[in-house]
């Protein structure tokens, strides 16, 4: 059986929807090339190509495309009215934040969670990176924030923001004067 993710028919369906990668990328709020990587990652795994390549870049669903890309237009929408349906969001959510993430992030997590649904009872723990995994994986945590080290494959991730590392000296160390 195949393993298709819904990020994977997000992608698919976009490309379609914009005519190119280019496009597509910059409506999705992600990298030319992530997009080129990831569309190539799904016709691998389909065995075939959904798209004729065209010059300039344009991407034409090939009759393959078209008839799958209706099927992962369909099967979004109906993810789509799964997550607005009134039963969509339980009453409880358990939320894992990495420990190092929590100081800053607890509390706007929680109040935002109160304005969108008032009706969830968030519980929140804060945990190491490998407890976190674990939670995840076992499914003892429904939703996590943390950074992308080391998940497990089979964790599905949403990146909420691309943070550069920093490297923090005394200002008498050898590396700080460069």
């Amino acid at each position: 059986m195949l393993s298709i993710t819904l990020r994977q028919l997000e992608y698919a369906t976009a490309i379609a929807r914009h005519g190119g990668v280019t496009a597509a990328a910059n409506a999705l709020h992600i990298s030319q090339p992530a997009l080129s990587v990831a569309l190539a990652q799904l016709e691998t795994l389909l065995a075939r190509p959904l798209f004729h390549r065209r010059p300039g870049g344009r991407l034409v669903p090939n009759s393959y495309g078209r008839g799958w890309l209706a099927k992962a237009e369909a099967a979004l929408a109906q993810v789509g009215a799964l997550t607005r349906s009134d039963t969509a969001i339980g009453t409880e959510l358990h939320l894992a934040l990495f420990q190092d993430l929590a100081p800053q992030l607890l509390a706007p997590l929680i109040a935002g969670a109160n304005l969108r649904h008032p009706e969830l009872r968030l519980r929140c723990s804060v945990m190491g990176f490998d407890p976190l995994a674990a939670a995840l994986a076992e499914a003892r945590c429904d939703l996590a924030v943390t950074w992308d080290l080391g998940l497990p494959a089979n964790i599905s991730r949403e990146t909420l923001a691309l943070v550069p590392p920093h490297a923090v000296l005394a200002a008498t160390h050898p590396l700080a004067l460069k």
